[in-house]
């Protein structure tokens, strides 16, 4: 028998799903919770922004429920964030100009463009770095560009161990650090699961994030690349994650569901569904059974209770070593996936060891946490209303 979920993650859970939502209602009371407590539980996540955004726009009960001085504090909380983002735009928009204006093809990921795509706001996905990804042959201009434009190399593991290597350019004032993965490979060859790099690139389409047009993973890619990457996030909070995959998912239309369905299956990867449905229906009972079950995948896998434990997605401390290997034990399956990672993760700690390492860069006396990302897929928006607008003013708490 599962172990019930704590209240506060229950209500978390409740507050993130847009296009997988279904008949998962929005909560409206607070069943013995204290607003201000969960507002501190909440902002401790990577779910933040969403949450809190979710929590004052959509669930109207809720939000007159709180008292005025969790209120303001959202709202101040939302309205720091969305400024410490604009200022990332400014030099994720200056980084990919730069790159055009070289005439080196690249491929943005994650952050900002993730953000748009899956609702419809580039500001509500917290992360702290920016990731690129550029063509293999063209690896030797992008580290001479990023040397012109002021970044400093981190580790350097080899052009082909890691697939991506770290830069950063250092703040100063008004000036934002800034931290870079240049990839080029979406996962390293030794990885359990691998989606080429040059097969992404044949596929890429076109989309317009803050006024800069820029190449993108075609969508049935950006469910691949999610998924491959989230499997070492398992035990490590990832619950921004996982229900961003869902999310994705849910979004697959057309020719779209095919082309992701064809490209799971020659790469083997079905069982990475399994435990994402897993998770659906564990944390978010009542939500759109389609958006997983309707892909091929295997009924059960060995050791799937696993995934439905609330501690390899909350907030805490992270499960035991034991714990995190059998999670990618049965996420890797009956075959060489596993032994294949295990001596190319050897390889890449022996690689780190031996190479100096930069670290990364640091705003001098500003420096300000967060995430920077825009673009997409004819997203839908995640609110009726308008959402954050750049030149928005601080809003009344009540």
């Amino acid at each position: 028998m599962s172990k019930p979920l704590s209240p506060e993650f229950k209500l978390l859970c409740s507050l993130l799903p847009v296009h997988f939502r279904g008949g998962l209602p929005w909560p409206s009371d607070w069943r013995g919770l204290a607003p201000a407590a969960f507002f501190a539980y909440a902002a401790k996540t990577q779910v933040a922004p969403l949450a809190l955004h979710h929590w004052e726009t959509r669930c109207p009960a809720l939000w007159d429920a709180t008292p005025f001085e969790v209120r303001a504090r959202i709202i101040a909380w939302q309205e720091l964030f969305h400024h410490k983002q604009m200022a990332r735009l400014a030099s994720w928009r200056e980084l990919l100009s730069a790159f055009a204006a070289a005439n080196l093809p690249v491929i943005p990921l994650k952050g900002f463009v993730l953000s748009q795509y899956l609702y419809a706001d580039p500001f509500l996905r917290q992360s702290c770095d920016f990731d690129l990804l550029v063509q293999r042959s063209d690896v030797e201009r992008a580290f001479g560009l990023l040397h012109d434009l002021g970044f400093k190399p981190g580790r350097w593991l080899g052009l082909n161990a890691a697939g991506e290597t770290s830069w950063g350019r250092d703040g100063s004032g008004e000036t934002e650090a800034v931290n870079l993965d240049l990839h080029w490979a979406l996962q390293p060859r030794w990885y359990f699961y691998s989606l080429p790099a040059a097969a992404a690139w044949e596929r890429q389409v076109t989309f317009e994030t803050a006024g800069v047009r820029h190449a993108a993973l075609d969508p049935a890619d950006t469910v691949l690349f999610a998924l491959f990457n989230n499997i070492g996030d398992y035990g490590l909070s990832n619950l921004r994650g996982c229900s961003e995959i869902v999310e994705s998912l849910a979004r697959l239309s057309g020719a779209d569901v095919d082309a992701f369905q064809q490209r799971l299956d020659s790469l083997g990867a079905g069982r990475l569904l399994t435990a994402l449905e897993i998770f659906r229906v564990r944390f978010f009972p009542g939500s759109d059974a389609a958006a997983v079950g309707r892909f091929r995948s295997p009924a059960r896998i060995a050791g799937s209770e696993l995934f439905g434990q609330e501690s390899l997605y909350a907030p805490g401390p992270r499960p035991s070593w034991p714990v995190r290997l059998g999670l990618r034990l049965t996420l890797a399956g009956p075959s060489m996936r596993l032994p294949r990672y295990i001596v190319g993760k050897l390889g890449e700690v022996w690689r780190t060891r031996r190479h100096h390492e930069v670290p990364p860069a640091t705003s001098l006396p500003n420096s300000s946490p967060g995430a920077v990302e825009p673009s997409t897929l004819n997203p839908q928006p995640s609110t009726p209303a308008g959402t954050h607008h750049p030149d928005s003013r601080v809003r009344e708490a009540s």
